[in-house]
């Protein structure tokens, strides 16, 4: 349960940047931003749109919100990386991801905001799995591949992460000004976590709900993932000699 008025006081003179990721959403976007102009916190919100045939930039336009156009071939990596180079520019304190097709729910943004307020962590993850596997219907393959990731990346960083593919989270200005200088657009959520824990910032899952995709094509597939984790992967090992700069 979040403590609203705890959470108000501690949003006091903070910049909050919402970043909706989007590709032919017009179904989903008009309600995915107004449901985040409907809670009580204060943000901008700035969608980065790959290229989107249908109506999905004008709507975001004609609901206030700030729009940059990328190529639709530079991906999430891409579009993360513009994200947190904007974020660092305009000087905001705090950073918070959702994806535009209406499968992140907005009204949970307070409970990742809280905990990262609270100097619990530098980044909070919406996690569809921290409360049991069973939480969250999805295909065979994919699911399989989200238990492979989880794993694979717990093992490396020595922390349980369950939900490795989550593109709901909050990081801090910390976080932002270190993944903005990255200037790799290589990486995905797969293995941001595996960037971030490595130059030893802390990350912590919360427990969310999220709406099952409809129409929208997931980005992710088992062999991508496979082969932006081996990239993580390749670079613990070489760096695993050197000294991370601290954060």
């Amino acid at each position: 349960v979040v403590n609203f008025i705890m959470l108000k006081e501690l949003l006091h003179n903070k910049k909050i940047l919402t970043v909706i990721l989007t590709y032919n959403e017009e179904k989903h976007i008009r309600q995915v931003i107004n449901d985040i102009q409907q809670e009580y916190y204060i943000s901008d919100i700035l969608v980065i749109d790959g290229e989107s045939k249908d109506r999905t930039v004008s709507i975001a336009q004609e609901l206030g919100a700030w729009v940059i156009d990328i190529p639709a071939n530079l991906g999430i990596g891409g579009a993360m990386e513009m994200a947190f180079l904007f974020a660092k520019e305009k000087k905001y304190d705090y950073l918070v991801r959702i994806d535009g097709d209406g499968q992140h729910i907005p009204k949970h943004i307070p409970k990742l905001l809280l905990p990262i307020l609270q100097n619990k962590a530098d980044i909070i993850i919406g996690s569809r799995f921290k409360n049991g596997w069973d939480q969250y219907k999805s295909s065979l393959l994919r699911f399989f591949a989200i238990r492979f990731f989880s794993f694979i990346i717990s093992a490396f960083i020595k922390q349980k992460i369950y939900d490795t593919t989550s593109g709901m989270f909050v990081v801090n200005k910390k976080v932002i000004e270190y993944l903005s200088g990255l200037k790799n657009s290589e990486y995905s959520e797969v293995v941001t976590y595996l960037i971030l824990k490595k130059a030893n910032f802390n990350i912590l899952e919360v427990p969310v709900s999220m709406n099952q995709r409809i129409g929208s094509k997931s980005s992710f597939t088992f062999l991508k993932s496979f082969y932006y984790v081996s990239l993580g992967i390749m670079s613990l090992f070489l760096t695993k000699m050197t000294r991370t700069n601290d954060t």
